[in-house]
C-alpha cells in the first residue's frame, strides 16, 4: 500500500491545482493590504468608568443615594457583563464591563447608551451631586511625543504657537487626537492699595462686584444689521459711565502696560475685542476705527468725571 503523492495528484488534476493556488494567491494579496501598519494599533477596552461626587455625604449615603441609583440604570446597558463599583465618602467609581464577544463596532454606540440613560436619571440623584462623569477612552495610543521649549517666549506665546502646530497636524492622514499636556492656564491677580483707592474715591466692594460682574453672561438680543451691532455696543458702552470704576480700572491697566506681561495680555484681549467688531458688524476698517476712538474718549470722560461737568465742551458726553 503507497501513501499519497501530491505531485502524482497534482499532474492528473491540473485545472483543480491551477485553481487552488489562484484562490491562494488571491487570499495572500488581500490579506497583504489589511495588515496592521500601526507601531502603536488602537483596539477597543470594552470598560468604561462611570463617577460621581457627592461631596459631604458620608460613605453609606453615596451608596445607598448614589451609586445604588446609577447601578439600577446601567444594569439596562447592552451586552452588559458585570459591574464593579467602589464607594468612598462623597465618591462613587462603576465599572460597566461589557462582554468579551460584543463586536468592536457596538461599542461606541453601547457607551453613548449608557451616556443617555444616566443623562436621563441624573436628575433623581441627590441635590449637590457633581457629576457623573465618563472616561471610555483607555484604548487611546499616541505614537508621536513633541516637545516644545521656546526661552525668551511667554507661556501665552508658547501655548498659541503650539496650538497652530496642533491644528495643522490634525491635517495630517491617520492623525485623529493630539492632546496637549503642560500648558500653563493663563491667570490674572489683581493687586490694589487701598490707600490709593480711598484718594481716587473707589469702593473696594463696588471693584470687586465690578470685576465679579465681568464673568455674567446676559442675554443682549438679536442684531440684524451692521450699524444697529455697533450702535448696541456704543450704547451699552455709554451706560458704563452711570458706574466708572470698571473704566477707570481700565485707564490703569493702561498704564501698567509699561509691564511685559501686561502689556502682552491686554493687546491680546484688545485685538480679540477688534476682531469681534469686526466680525459681528462686518463693516468697513475705518468705521471700527472711529468706533474704538469713541470709546477711548470715553474712558477719558469717565477719568475726568465729565458727565458731571454742565459746560459747553463737555456737551458731546452723556449727563448724569
Amino acid at each position: 500500500m503507497t501513501g499519497l503523492n501530491l505531485s502524482e495528484w497534482a499532474l492528473t488534476h491540473r485545472s483543480l491545482t491551477i485553481f487552488l493556488m489562484i484562490v491562494a494567491v488571491g487570499a495572500g494579496v488581500m490579506s497583504y493590504f489589511r495588515l496592521g501598519r500601526s507601531e502603536d494599533p488602537s483596539f477597543v477596552i470594552k470598560t468604561m468608568v462611570v463617577q460621581a461626587a457627592w461631596p459631604g455625604a458620608t460613605a453609606e449615603e453615596t451608596l445607598k443615594q448614589v451609586t445604588e441609583r446609577l447601578e439600577r440604570t446601567l444594569q439596562e446597558t447592552p451586552r452588559l457583563d458585570f459591574l464593579r463599583s467602589f464607594t468612598r465618602a462623597g465618591v462613587t467609581t462603576i465599572f460597566v464591563n461589557l462582554q468579551g464577544n460584543t463586536p468592536a463596532k457596538e461599542v461606541p454606540d453601547i457607551w453613548y447608551h449608557v451616556r443617555k440613560s444616566i443623562s436621563d436619571m441624573r436628575a433623581t440623584l441627590p441635590l449637590g451631586v457633581v457629576g457623573p462623569g465618563f472616561n471610555d477612552e483607555f484604548g487611546d495610543t499616541f505614537g508621536i511625543i513633541y516637545g516644545f521649549t521656546a526661552e525668551g517666549f511667554t507661556h501665552r506665546e508658547l501655548r498659541d504657537f503650539v496650538e497652530d502646530v496642533r491644528s495643522k497636524i490634525l491635517h495630517v492622514p491617520d492623525v485623529s487626537k493630539i492632546e496637549i499636556l503642560g500648558a500653563q492656564d493663563e491667570k490674572i491677580f489683581v493687586e490694589f492699595s487701598v490707600q490709593q483707592l480711598a484718594s481716587l474715591g473707589i469702593d473696594r466692594s463696588a471693584l470687586i462686584a465690578a470685576l465679579q460682574a465681568q464673568n455674567v453672561v446676559q442675554p443682549a438680543g438679536t442684531i440684524q444689521t451692521g450699524d444697529e451691532a455697533l450702535a448696541a455696543m456704543a450704547d451699552s458702552y455709554t451706560r458704563l459711565l452711570d458706574d466708572r470704576t470698571l473704566l477707570l480700572l481700565q485707564m490703569q491697566i493702561y498704564a501698567a502696560c509699561s509691564d511685559p506681561e501686561i502689556r502682552d495680555a491686554t493687546r491680546a484681549a484688545y485685538k480679540r475685542l477688534w476682531e469681534m467688531v469686526e466680525r459681528i458688524t462686518g463693516l468697513p476698517f475705518q468705521t471700527v476705527v472711529d468706533f474704538f476712538a469713541v470709546g477711548m474718549l470715553m474712558n477719558v470722560a469717565a477719568a475726568l468725571d465729565l458727565p458731571s461737568v454742565d459746560e459747553r465742551w463737555t456737551s458731546w458726553c452723556p449727563k448724569d
